[in-house]
């Protein structure tokens, strides 16, 4: 009788551990289970959060260069402008032809220059967030490319034109009237600029100036229109993430 009760003893204090074994592991599962889904949830959120500050920070330079786009585009229009007149002043002194007043549109332009406007505060709040902010590594270098290469572009040669603009400026005070600015002058001796080398050559470089900026800016157009599209593409690409 005494082994069988002990052998009974055995048996119950073995169902015990068993149970008990169960129990444990049961538990170490709800657990794991419970820090592999806050993790998870965690990483859901952190993910989450980056993307809400990619999309903003994307949607800022968007609208950044919708305002850029339409100063590159005044600007364009009135470089073009610069260039058609200095042209049309070029041929009639190279052909020797009379005055006329319809010259003093023309006249009124030479040498006058754009500044654009650019917003930066939306590239600069990229970089200052990081530009990895942006994962579409294309665009990300596209969206530099234009800050940093074709804007910087526009700058320069604006430097150029201004310092060349006071010196124009200046033999425009000593050889015209009726001034107004972008608009008009009227020479006081047309005769005297017809044989004027200096004049010429100003007018030459007037329309040399405006051709360089023309090209970049319409590099700078070309990219920020496709710039603004991609970006929309980009938006739309994470909202549906």
């Amino acid at each position: 009788m005494r082994i069988f009760n002990r052998l009974r003893l055995n048996a119950i204090q073995f169902t015990k551990i068993r149970k008990y074994l169960i129990y444990a592991i049961g538990e170490i599962f709800i657990i794991s289970m419970g820090i592999f889904i806050a993790l998870n949830l965690n990483n859901w959120n952190h993910d989450q959060n980056v993307k809400a500050v990619e999309i903003k920070t994307l949607k800022e330079i968007q609208l950044g260069l919708s305002d850029d786009l339409k100063d590159l585009q005044f600007s364009l229009g009135f470089y073009r402008n610069c260039k058609n007149s200095s042209d049309i002043l070029i041929s009639h002194f190279n052909n020797k032809l009379p005055y006329n007043d319809t010259l003093d549109s023309h006249f009124g332009k030479i040498g006058l220059f754009a500044v654009l406007g650019v917003r930066t505060g939306p590239f600069e709040t990229l970089k200052s967030r990081g530009m990895e902010t942006i994962t579409n590594d294309s665009l990300r270098l596209k969206i530099a490319n234009l800050y940093d290469f074709h804007y910087k572009t526009i700058v320069e040669y604006q430097n150029i034109h201004i310092e060349h603009y006071s010196e124009t400026r200046k033999m425009f005070l000593s050889n015209f009237k009726n001034l107004i600015a972008f608009e008009s002058a009227s020479p006081i001796n047309y005769e005297k600029l017809l044989n004027d080398i200096v004049f010429l050559n100003t007018v030459k470089l007037s329309s040399d100036e405006a051709f360089y900026s023309i090209y970049a800016y319409e590099l700078a157009e070309a990219n920020c229109k496709e710039l603004i599209f991609e970006i929309g593409q980009e938006i739309d690409h994470l909202d549906n993430k």
